[in-house]
């Protein structure tokens, strides 16, 4: 028994539709590092604010 042939139409709508789902993937991983860089910066800054206010409070 031989498989039925797939088109080559099919075939190429198989691939973009793997493309969109890494893509997709791709972007949600970009998102999500983009938000864990911003929470390291954010905590940075209070950080840098805390270190600040205790040395103001140690004048």
């Amino acid at each position: 028994m031989s498989e039925p042939k797939t088109s080559l139409k099919q075939k190429m709508l198989n691939v973009l539709g793997i493309k969109k789902v890494y893509e997709e993937k791709n972007d949600a991983i970009k998102k999500k590092i983009k938000d864990v860089k911003f929470r390291i910066e954010k905590k940075k800054k209070d950080t840098k604010i805390a270190e600040t206010l205790d040395l103001i409070s140690k004048l």
